[in-house]
């Protein structure tokens, strides 16, 4: 038996956490950081929040997905952020360990 592309879809969507919401800060709206894997926060020498401070002054805006992740071997923020009167997102990486910003990306126009 075959499953349809759409059903293969939605199944590796789900396996994925494509379908998850992220979980919203009641207080600023922002998304709430999580971690991509166990013990991540711990690693961090900068804490979750922040990270947040540090990306909202570079980026200005709504946070609409925040997680912490080892990407290229570095553990590091990742946050999409919208911006008033801006199409798309703006993606910013915060590096864990120092707090610097590593990249600001606007993608989406």
């Amino acid at each position: 038996m075959r499953l349809s592309e759409t059903v293969l879809a939605t199944l590796l969507a789900v396996t994925l956490g494509a379908c998850s919401q992220p979980e919203i800060d009641p207080v600023t709206g922002d998304a709430i950081v999580v971690e991509e894997s166990p013990g991540f926060f711990d690693m961090a020498a900068i804490g979750p929040d922040s990270a947040v401070h540090l990306a909202k002054v570079a980026v200005p805006g709504k946070i609409t997905k925040a997680v912490l992740e080892r990407e290229g071997g570095v553990l590091l923020y990742s946050f999409d952020i919208e911006v008033e009167g801006e199409s798309g997102i703006t993606e910013v990486h915060v590096d864990a360990a120092t707090g610097n910003i590593l990249s600001s990306v606007h993608e989406g126009d």
